[in-house]
């Protein structure tokens, strides 16, 4: 009878032991559970804010016109733009050549005495 009550024990141990572990990993789930929460909730308003600035630069380009694109801007005005500023940018710049002079005939009636 000692040996049966010993191995009640003993389960009861282990199955307590198995109850605090399960309870531990509950805690923690819950835990990670809520930062998961947070982090949707910043990514949330993240997203909200963004939002609003993308309208307030769709206000402030909305004047703004590209040849050949619309006038309201669009998701694939974006691309547009930087073609062409690749464009821009690859494309040889114009030679400046300095402005001509008339030659000048140096003869000596050009000059007067002083």
């Amino acid at each position: 009878m000692t040996d049966l009550i010993e191995e009640i024990s003993v389960a009861s141990a282990e199955q307590s032991n198995g109850i605090d572990q399960v309870n531990e990993a509950v805690v923690q789930m819950d835990q990670v559970t809520q930062q998961n929460a947070s982090l949707v909730q910043q990514a949330s308003s993240a997203a909200a804010s963004l939002n609003e600035q993308v309208q307030r630069l769709e206000q402030a380009l909305a004047g703004f016109r590209i040849d050949g694109a619309e006038s309201r801007p669009s998701t694939t005005a974006a691309p547009v733009v930087q073609a062409r500023v690749q464009a821009q940018v690859q494309a040889p710049a114009p030679r400046l050549s300095a402005p001509r002079r008339p030659a000048m005939a140096s003869t000596e009636e050009d000059w007067e005495s002083f």
